[in-house]
């Protein structure tokens, strides 16, 4: 998918996607180790009960990204234009070509 619109993050505002995508990356390793180091029905119990904090924190960042709490299951497009609505600055399509 091609797109003509070229964007600029500020600083912090990268900081912050970082960050959070980071929390997303940490809290699915998470549940993941511990689910293949559950042994009994007991440490499945009781990661089910944590799971809801995991969905809890989910929808958080999805209110805090602009997508919707009743969008159960949603596309990489309807993630994609919620992080560039919350962070990015479309670039003026009279700015010049310049070299970092």
């Amino acid at each position: 998918m091609i797109y003509d619109t070229r964007y600029i993050i500020e600083g912090w505002h990268y900081r912050l996607l970082i960050l959070d995508l980071y929390l997303v990356f940490v809290e699915n390793v998470s549940l993941a180790r511990r689910l293949s180091a559950a042994k009994s029905q007991k440490d499945f119990l009781r990661l089910q009960k944590q799971a809801d904090r995991y969905q809890k924190r989910a929808y958080k960042k999805m209110h805090k990204w602009g997508i919707p709490k009743d969008c159960e299951s949603f596309a990489i497009d309807t993630l994609q234009k919620a992080l560039e609505k919350k962070y990015l600055t479309p670039l003026p399509d009279d700015a010049e070509e310049t070299e970092i």
